[in-house]
């Protein structure tokens, strides 16, 4: 039972309870937890709820970590509530980046400049919001001290922001005065991930990893997330902006070596273009770009002679790069430097490739980490515990392997949505396989798409595994349906996803039909219960396209974790896309609704034993 825990609301929900005594007797026994639970459970309050209670009793702080800021506010509301019921002294904070909390610089610079041009103006003097919040030695000022005393938590990201500032004190130091006496932190997966933010992050707010309940929410956002962390690029158009930065600011010798890895590496370009994969190893030809795998020896040959002749000369963009950032805020030279010193980094667990777009003209040398472990292992196996939970993190095993979890416990929960109000079909008529995409089978497509929609009274989605082949197949919809359509874009911007939504919504009782990316942003980042949905479509498999990376990365888990390299790094990241996508159409108990996946490859068993 959960009398004892400090729950937000009258009773729980179907399920629930169970999540919850799971969750508090993981974190008892010091243990980590991967939870798979669907949509409805209740997952923020299941899993807050017995943290709080556990944390408030042995002096540890939870931290609620985040892939996006909009789940900061469901996290803020269930802290009020639990405030509000159990009458509990309860501290939090919701936490945005250094950045989107700074009142004083305006201009969009890189994040590394930005901190470093932060840094500068603090140790100038030259920020009135820091230098009234925080004394030279570091600690809280007297109008600091009275604004943290008279504040009301916890507040919103934008709410402690205008707050603050008001006040002319900085927001982003406000809101780690407020984390280090804070029971409850909210904020993005980085402050613990990044060990260059971690380790300043948990210092200033004299937090230890090892007395914290960690709470990774979407969690199956994770190994993607951990493996940007250790990524990096170089692109030809960022050799040019370096090589003009010099020359403007008179590092006569520093344009001339650009200008001379630049020139190398056109050459480098040219010559793979000419080959084949027959006559270079490593070649891997796809339908908009080419990619050529590269060891670290190769692409030395790329910037300098040797280690110690690169080193220097990393150093010298590195000293000219701060020289000129500090008359214009930002150098191209120094994120070369930086760039190039990442890219020489480890070998096992990482890949690099030169990539050459056909589309354009600005070829680039890649270095992707494989192994988002790196990143994960240590923070999450360091905590007090760990929760990791997610509406699609199944299997549980694989994401236990990939991110590294020790000691830890596996456990999935049914949906609480009744059954019957949700009708699940295949479709095997047609299919997005890359052998047998052509005219005719997008015509087919969009011929059972019109099938479909004609036959739902309300609104539907179709999901598509890529931008290109929602094109090709709206071209023909468009032909043979006479209902509205809308159609998200690529890079499509958060307002304008807004605005699609709401037109959407409007049509309602006639039936609109939203075309999307599986990958994209409405796969996952859409809430539309009741009748403003009625049905989703989810076509083909969002598999993702064979090129160097994912080659890489299936042969690394191949070899990880023997027999499962292609599930992990190939299969299950697709059927996960079609589960989320799917998930949009049932939001509440109340809802119902017609999932129909339409690719014959849906009927084999293989496929078929993942769908719900």
């Amino acid at each position: 039972m959960v009398q004892n825990i400090f729950f937000p609301f009258e009773k729980p929900r179907r399920y629930q309870e169970s999540l919850i005594l799971d969750v508090m007797q993981a974190i008892s026994e010091k243990r980590n937890i991967l939870i798979n639970a669907p949509t409805g459970l209740g997952k923020t309050a299941a899993v807050l709820s017995p943290a709080v209670t556990f944390a408030l009793e042995n002096n540890l702080t939870v931290f609620f970590l985040t892939s996006r800021y909009t789940q900061h506010l469901i996290v803020l509301e269930t802290i009020v509530a639990i405030k509000r019921k159990h009458k509990i002294d309860l501290k939090c904070v919701s936490l945005a980046s250094k950045k989107e909390l700074c009142p004083q610089i305006k201009d969009d610079l890189p994040i590394n400049d930005f901190y470093d041009y932060c840094k500068e103006l603090r140790e100038r003097n030259e920020c009135v919001f820091y230098a009234l919040t925080r004394k030279k030695n570091g600690n809280p000022t007297i109008e600091a001290k009275r604004f943290l005393e008279e504040i009301e938590t916890p507040l919103t990201i934008n709410e402690l922001f205008h707050k603050a500032k008001e006040q002319h004190l900085c927001p982003y130091e406000i809101a780690l005065l407020l984390a280090e006496r804070s029971n409850v932190i909210v904020c993005d997966y980085s402050y613990i991930l990044n060990p260059f933010i971690s380790k300043t992050f948990l210092a200033k707010t004299k937090k230890e990893i090892e007395k914290a309940i960690l709470i990774f929410d979407e969690s199956h956002n994770l190994p993607d997330r951990a493996r940007e962390l250790l990524s990096a690029k170089i692109t030809l158009n960022q050799l040019k902006k370096a090589y003009k930065e010099a020359v403007a600011f008179d590092f006569i010798e520093i344009a001339d070596k650009i200008k001379e890895i630049e020139k190398r590496f056109i050459q480098f370009v040219n010559s793979i273009k000419s080959k084949t994969p027959e006559r270079l190893n490593g070649l891997n030809i796809l339908d908009d770009q080419i990619e050529y795998k590269i060891d670290r020896k190769k692409l030395l040959e790329l910037f300098s002679n040797s280690m110690e002749e690169l080193e220097l000369m990393v150093s010298q963009f590195e000293l000219a790069g701060e020289e000129i950032r500090s008359v214009k805020k930002r150098s191209f030279l120094r994120s070369v430097a930086r760039a190039i010193s990442a890219c020489f980094g480890a070998e096992k667990g990482f890949c690099r490739f030169i990539r050459i777009d056909k589309n354009n003209d600005n070829p680039s040398i890649n270095y992707v980490c494989l192994d988002p472990s790196f990143v994960t292992s240590e923070p999450i196996n360091s905590a007090y515990a760990s929760i990791l939970i997610s509406g699609t993190l199944a299997p549980l095993e694989m994401y236990k392997d990939i991110l590294g979890v020790q000691n830890a416990i596996l456990k999935e929960y049914p949906s609480p949505f009744p059954e019957k109000n949700k009708l699940t079909f295949i479709v095997p008529t047609a299919t997005t396989k890359f052998t047998e995409r052509c005219p005719e089978e997008f015509s087919k497509i969009a011929k059972e798409i019109t099938k479909i929609t004609d036959a739902v009274k309300g609104n539907c989605a179709v999901f598509f595994p890529s931008y290109s082949i929602m094109s090709d197949v709206a071209k023909f919809f468009t032909i043979y349906s006479q209902k509205t359509i809308f159609q998200e874009e690529k890079g499509m911007k958060k307002e304008q996803r807004n605005k699609i939504i709401e037109q959407f919504k409007k049509h309602k009782e006639e039936g609109a039909v939203l075309f999307a990316n599986a990958s994209g942003s409405f796969s996952q980042g859409i809430d539309l219960p009741g009748d403003f949905l009625r049905c989703v479509i989810v076509v083909g498999l969002p598999l993702k396209k064979p090129d160097t990376v994912t080659k890489e990365l299936i042969q690394y888990y191949e070899e990880k974790f023997p027999t499962k390299g292609i599930d992990y790094a190939y299969i299950i990241p697709a059927i996960t896309k079609c589960m989320q996508s799917a998930g949009r159409c049932i939001r509440t108990e109340k809802d119902k609704g017609v999932i129909v996946f339409l690719d014959k490859r849906y009927i084999s068993s293989y496929y078929r034993k993942c769908l719900p």
